[in-house]
């Protein structure tokens, strides 16, 4: 067991020798040799020869080298990884955590996540989160899927602008209060009343179906 151990260990040691000779040292080393080629009185043509022979030999040194220099860590490159939203993300808010994900790798700011008072406001679902972020803050109904989003009828009142009735197969809902911007994408219902993030909005998700074409 002693010399199997000796034996890796060795073989260990010899994996990670790297190779001394750096700039400096191959410059050193050249200069040595061309002080001994002076001292040294040449015969006709020996001048040319001893030229060619040293530079040869800075080749195959350099090229020594190179070819045994170990790779580091810098010089692999790492995968992409996206950035950890836990902290920003509750369990009870987990179905949130797509879209979260997707503002913060887009190079949104958002605060944790908390409940909305949206939760419920649809008999069909009860899963609603707040979300602040650097662009406003937004309010997001999540169902169950796309479809049940795409079935939703938003319009205003006549005599109010401010009033909208959200219609879905199985039920009608008021909405009242301040200008307010609803967006559809993919299962969600996004409700804010920050037309710049409205807009915001809007682009993210063009850009991002782009990518994705």
């Amino acid at each position: 067991m002693k010399r199997a151990l000796d034996q890796n260990g060795i073989h260990h040691h010899r994996r990670n020798r790297t190779n001394r000779w750096t700039g400096a040292a191959v410059a050193r080393f050249a200069s040595s040799l061309v002080r001994r080629s002076c001292s040294v009185t040449p015969w006709p043509g020996q001048d040319v020869m001893r030229l060619l022979w040293l530079f040869c030999l800075i080749g195959l040194v350099l090229t020594g080298g190179c070819g045994s220099r170990p790779r580091t860590a810098s010089s692999v490159p790492s995968a992409s990884q996206k950035t950890d939203i836990s902290n920003l993300v509750p369990n009870d808010l987990a179905f949130a955590k797509s879209f979260v994900q997707l503002l913060v790798d887009s190079g949104w700011v958002v605060q944790p996540v908390r409940p909305s008072k949206l939760n419920g406001f649809f008999l069909q679902t009860n899963k609603a989160a707040w979300i602040d972020t650097d662009k406003g803050i937004m309010e997001v109904v999540f169902f169950d899927n796309e479809a049940d989003v795409e079935q939703i009828q938003i319009t205003q009142e006549r005599s109010n602008l401010h009033i909208y009735i959200l219609k879905t197969p199985t039920e009608t809902q008021r909405m009242e209060g301040s200008a307010t911007y609803f967006t559809k994408h993919g299962n969600m219902l996004i409700v804010t009343i920050d037309a710049h993030l409205n807009d915001a909005l809007n682009q993210l998700f063009a850009s991002s179906a782009a990518g994705r074409a």
